[in-house]
């Protein structure tokens, strides 16, 4: 995602937001998004209430590759950011570049300056997000940190390849 005019990048999408009013506040939000589900919907649209303008921050398909399966993501991360930046609750989408940090890329905070950072109480991940979250409030004090619980318990992409995988056992 070097090109910096890719309507996904960081700095397109930083671009856009600065056109615009500096009295709305921007809302970010992270995630690999693959295989988009109602929970990636219900939890995108609670996000949006925390502000005027949700920009998501989609894991590339190299990020992903580094705490998933070796087979994910199943759709392509531009595929995935037309997806995602096509629900009605989101503004913008770009792609990480960082490979290791993701959503935790000091250079997205730095380039984008979000008002809020909207954290997924995960209990495998919520400690260390914890963590994250007060570095990242202690470099960026502007930047409110907000952990929204989970809305969807029953519904996950990986819940979907298994019940795939399960139907193909089965004939």
């Amino acid at each position: 995602m070097k090109n910096k005019n890719n309507k996904y990048s960081l700095y397109y999408v930083a671009k856009m937001i600065k056109k615009q009013s500096n009295n709305k506040k921007v809302v970010m939000i992270g995630g690999s998004f693959d295989l988009i589900h109602v929970g990636h919907v219900r939890i995108l649209e609670k996000a949006k209430k925390h502000g005027n303008i949700l920009v998501v921050c989609l894991n590339s398909d190299a990020h992903i590759k580094t705490y998933k399966p070796a087979f994910r993501p199943i759709v392509s991360e531009m595929q995935r950011a037309e997806i995602v930046n096509n629900l009605k609750s989101v503004d913008y989408t770009f792609i990480t570049e960082s490979t290791e940090k993701g959503l935790y890329d000091l250079e997205i905070y730095n380039t984008l300056k979000p008002d809020v950072l909207i954290l997924i109480k995960e209990k495998d991940r919520y400690k260390s997000r914890i963590l994250t979250a007060k570095k990242l409030m202690g470099q960026f004090p502007d930047l409110k940190v907000i952990f929204i619980e989970p809305i969807y318990t029953d519904v996950s992409t990986t819940k979907i390849i298994e019940k795939i995988l399960a139907s193909q056992n089965t004939n």
